[in-house]
């Protein structure tokens, strides 16, 4: 087996061949036994990549902000509510608010890092 790790070539499947050493300048290479796949992939599926990987954040999100109008309509709508029922209202629609807040916050804090690990990604040297 040569020392030159392998790749595999243009359109031919499971067939490898050896990477010139000049072709990858400034980068030692140590041998550990692994197989290395290389996925060739578009601009567009890259982008489809970012854009589905959303997580739990936004999953909160929604539920969340539907809770707290859910919470916000009892408050505005039942006439004659008790005092200590319209308080438990008052409590589960301002928590609802603060976490629609948060869970938002998060979810816009990771659509931005996919979009600029996705940037990342196209501004490698190729």
């Amino acid at each position: 087996m040569s020392a030159e790790p392998l790749i595999p070539p243009a359109g031919a499947e499971g067939a490898t061949r050896a990477i010139p050493q000049a072709a990858l300048p400034g980068t030692t290479v140590e041998e550990i036994p692994r197989l290395l796949i290389i996925h060739r992939v578009t601009d567009q599926a890259l982008d489809a990549l970012a854009s589905t990987k959303t997580g739990l954040g936004l999953t909160f999100f929604g539920i969340t902000i539907g809770a707290s109008i859910a919470f916000w309509i009892v408050l505005k709508t039942v006439p004659n509510l008790p005092a200590d029922s319209r308080t438990i209202f008052f409590t589960l629609t301002a928590a609802g608010v603060l976490l629609t807040l948060f869970f938002g916050l998060m979810s816009l804090r990771e659509g931005l890092e996919n979009r600029g690990l996705v940037k990342r990604i196209r501004e490698r040297p190729r």
